[in-house]
C-alpha cells in the first residue's frame, strides 16, 4: 500500500496513502483527515515535505491509441482495454519509472502494441492474457535516459 512520508522539523510520520481523503492548512496548523473521520494534526512546526504519493491515471475505456502521462502526472495507470490498444509513453527520462494495468472488457482478445523506445526483460514482448476481464501489470524504467525498460509484474490476475 503506498504511503504518504511527511517530513517535518520535529518528526516524519509515514501514513497509508488510501486512509487520507483531504488536507488542510487549519489556523496555521496541518491537518490530514482521514477516511474514518478523525484528523491528523501535524501542527504549526512546518515546512512540510509530502513523499512517496503515487497518483493513479484510471482510463476505463482506453479506446485505439493512449497516451501514458508524464511521470510527474501519473505513476501508476489503470487502463480497460476496449479496443486493440497502441501506446505512447512519455519521454524517457534517467530514473524514471511508472505502472501500467491493462484490464480486458468482458470481451477479451485486445493486443497492446507499445512504443518501439520499450526494450524486454528477456527479448521478447509479452502476449497480454486474452480472457476477458483479466489484468496484466507491467513496470516500466528508464536508466540510460533514452530507452524504457519493460517488465511483467503479473499476468492472468482476477479482476
Amino acid at each position: 500500500m503506498p504511503t504518504i512520508t511527511v517530513l517535518t522539523a520535529a518528526r516524519t510520520l509515514a501514513i497509508e496513502a488510501a486512509s487520507i481523503v483531504d488536507a488542510a492548512i487549519v489556523a496555521g496548523n496541518f491537518i490530514l483527515y482521514k477516511q474514518s473521520g478523525a484528523e491528523i494534526n501535524l501542527g504549526n512546526v512546518g515546512p512540510y515535505v509530502l513523499t512517496n504519493i503515487e497518483a493513479v491515471n484510471t482510463v476505463a475505456i482506453s479506446g485505439a491509441g493512449q497516451v501514458i502521462p508524464e511521470v510527474s502526472v501519473a505513476t501508476i495507470n489503470k487502463i480497460g482495454l476496449s479496443a486493440n490498444c497502441t501506446f505512447t509513453f512519455p519521454t524517457a527520462a534517467e530514473g524514471k519509472s511508472f505502472l501500467v494495468e491493462l484490464k480486458q472488457d468482458v470481451t477479451g482478445f485486445r493486443t497492446a502494441t507499445w512504443p518501439n523506445t520499450v526494450r524486454w526483460v528477456g527479448g521478447t514482448t509479452p502476449v497480454l492474457t486474452t480472457e476477458g476481464n483479466k489484468r496484466d501489470l507491467f513496470r516500466f524504467y528508464c536508466v540510460d535516459g533514452t530507452t524504457w525498460i519493460g517488465e511483467v509484474v503479473g499476468l492472468n490476475i482476477a479482476a
